[in-house]
């Protein structure tokens, strides 16, 4: 049995043992003051009472055996049970309390220990590997690390529901009035009972008032006023954030397309080049729309803008500063990707990060995230400008092979190059080249980590 499973078993026992313990002393209680209210049961039943109800019951049982001042002891009686805190004492409820909740929460809190046991190992786990291996390990170990999260949660939140039941039980059955209430009633009915000539038994409106009220009714509505106002909470927060479950997404975008994108799958290209993924909201380019977090920019025909689509767009603002994170088909057509760019800037964004997936030489098959940052811009002619059209790259009005442009690029120190690009285009032949651009780690080879880390400008020419 796993962990969670072994303190849900565990936690699931000590609730029901609760919800016993809740049940079983209402039922004592209630049975031996309904024995009180018979008069041959009166004095077995006070010598199984406790506490200020035990003493309440103890005088005027005296006072039935004797016949004298009757009234006068059930008035006291009612007075020594009103007036006596019938709760349980505050270290055993804090105690028991703290126990349901630890309970509750134990299968998460075993899970979440267990994943920090398993991420702590990592640097030991991860000595004496190569660079590249050891960030695959890493990146792959983290998530493993985290998947029985879920099913402690799960478990929990079964264990919170049974803990609801015993607080429920707990308010409904052995509160302060509860206990006060049936005490009451126990002791004028077992004076009616044994002393019929006694007149304050008969006093049904005063011990209409001396009797606290038992109803659930505040207590129904406070409940249902905490969800309703829970849920008005929650109505506001989703409307007021629309980039959250985007920005909440893990790093992975194998759950993207089924999540934002209906018409088809998108399969960013992968590449050996690029640097780490930074925040930002998910920019996502699909066949028939385009995508900001869970929002739609706009709708595509065929991949392309339609006219006067800027009139129809999303119309609220980003967060400024923001960094989208485009993901994108490699077939992408790149004046769309251009114009929603240019588009998105007017509302906040500052860069965008084209994802692609970075293909590692030392495991062909294990492929990581990375991003080339892009910004849109004009660009002069000059030593470092990449010129890009459907015959080749130009650096400098010389044509370079892409083998030669990691070198070209590798001798400039410059972090950051303008980018023209001539004609139609794909997005995936640009990237190709701006990720030949950026894929050179220290040394001549590729080292299977994000490269030089380039920042690139880019400007369309017609």
């Amino acid at each position: 049995m796993s962990p969670a499973g072994t303190a849900f078993a565990l936690g699931l026992t000590v609730l029901f043992g609760a919800l016993f313990y809740v049940v079983y002393a209402w039922w004592r209680e209630a049975t031996v003051l309904d024995l009180m209210m018979g008069p041959n049961t009166r004095s077995d039943a006070v010598l199984k009472l406790s506490g200020p109800i035990g003493e309440a019951a103890a005088t005027l049982d005296r006072a039935l055996i004797a016949h004298k001042g009757v009234d006068e002891a059930l008035t006291s009686a009612i007075a020594t049970v009103s007036k006596a805190d019938l709760a349980p004492p505050g270290p055993r409820a804090i105690a028991i309390d703290v126990l349901i909740a630890v309970s509750a929460l134990s299968p998460l809190a075993a899970c979440l220990l267990g994943a920090a046991d398993q991420i702590s190992a990592l640097p030991r786990a991860l000595e004496g590997l190569e660079p590249a291996s050891a960030y695959v390990s890493a990146v792959q170990s983290i998530p493993a690390a985290f998947v029985g999260v879920s099913e402690g949660a799960v478990y929990s939140t079964l264990l919170i529901f049974v803990a609801a039941l015993v607080a429920v039980c707990r308010y409904a059955l052995l509160r302060s009035e509860v206990r006060e209430a049936r005490a009451i009633r126990a002791f004028v009915h077992g004076t009616a009972a044994a002393a019929p000539e006694a007149t304050a038994p008969q006093a049904a409106k005063l011990l209409a008032l001396l009797t606290p009220s038992t109803s659930l009714r505040p207590a129904f509505a406070a409940t249902i006023a905490f969800m309703a106002l829970s849920a008005a909470a929650v109505y506001v927060l989703t409307q007021a954030t629309d980039l959250r479950v985007a920005n909440a997404l893990p790093l992975s975008y194998a759950g993207w397309p089924q999540l934002h994108i209906e018409s088809g799958e998108v399969q960013p290209p992968a590449l050996p080049a690029g640097r780490a993924l930074g925040n930002g909201p998910s920019l996502i380019v699909g066949r028939d729309r385009v995508q900001l977090g869970a929002q739609t920019i706009t709708g595509l025909e065929d991949g392309q803008l339609m006219p006067g689509w800027e009139t129809q767009a999303m119309a609220n603002p980003i967060p400024e500063g923001a960094r989208p994170l485009l993901v994108a088909g490699a077939a992408a057509d790149l004046g769309t990707l251009l114009g929603v760019m240019k588009f998105l800037e007017t509302k906040g964004a500052t860069e965008f990060q084209w994802v692609i997936d970075r293909k590692l030489p030392s495991d062909p098959n294990a492929l990581v995230q990375s991003s080339l940052p892009v910004t849109l811009g004009t660009v002069e002619e000059s030593a470092s400008t990449i010129d890009i059209d459907a015959s080749g790259v130009r650096i400098g009005g010389s044509v370079v092979k892409l083998a030669q442009l990691r070198e070209r690029v590798g001798a400039s120190r410059a972090g950051r190059f303008g980018v023209r690009v001539h004609g139609p285009l794909s997005y995936g032949q640009v990237v190709e080249i701006l990720a030949a651009a950026d894929g050179v780690c220290e040394g001549s080879g590729d080292c299977g980590l994000p490269g030089r880390g380039l920042a690139f400008v880019i400007q369309q020419s017609e």
